[in-house]
């Protein structure tokens, strides 16, 4: 379990470092921002295969 755990947080640590990411985080009113991390998100995802459960929306994103 402790293998997939370290897996998990390397590609989570991955993403979130990403431009898009955290220009989004810094300005999250912007649309075009969320827009290209979306992209970002989904370009990521593709090459995984799967991102279940994670998205980038503005409204996720500001209730956290």
């Amino acid at each position: 379990m402790k293998f997939l755990e370290k897996h998990a947080e390397k590609y989570m640590i991955a993403f979130a470092l990403s431009d898009e990411v955290r220009e989004l985080l810094r300005h999250l009113e912007n649309s075009a921002l969320l827009e290209r991390a979306q992209e970002y998100t989904e370009d990521f995802a593709a090459v995984r295969g799967s991102f279940e459960g994670f998205s980038a929306g503005a409204e996720t994103l500001r209730d956290a």
